[in-house]
């Protein structure tokens, strides 16, 4: 755009054109860089929306760190009520960090929003 104005400001004193030819050129030239633009704008966006899903799917993909136990029963939930009974499980490999006969229940909705997931998150079941 500064080229454009440079050189036909010297063509404007030359007298070769006027200074409204030169100002309705700037004009379209501007009105004809707004959907240049916006298409760079989403090409960019379309780009980053392709590394995001990408880096999703491979989330996705991962094996868990944590294996189930060989022969361990599937997770059920009945009327809506979850119940761990006499659970062990250790945080870190040191004896201190084991805990044995942990009991705890919490109540679940059957399609549960994702405010009421983060909140059961933020908010574990107390023991009972």
């Amino acid at each position: 755009m500064g080229l454009v104005l440079l050189i036909g400001g010297n063509k404007v004193i030359a007298g070769e054109i006027s200074v409204g030819t030169l100002a309705s050129f700037l004009t379209f030239m501007t009105i004809l860089q707004m959907p240049v633009r916006q298409l760079g704008l989403m090409v960019n966006s379309f780009a980053r929306a392709s590394t995001c899903g990408s880096r999703l799917f491979e989330l996705l993909d991962m094996e868990p760190a944590i294996k189930d136990a060989p022969g361990a029963r599937d997770l059920v939930v009945t009327e809506g009520t979850l119940r761990f009974d006499n659970v062990d499980f250790t945080i870190r490999a040191t004896a201190a960090s084991r805990r044995s006969g942990v009991s705890a229940s919490r109540r679940v909705a059957a399609r549960p929003s994702a405010s009421s997931a983060r909140r059961a998150a933020a908010n574990p079941p107390l023991p009972t």
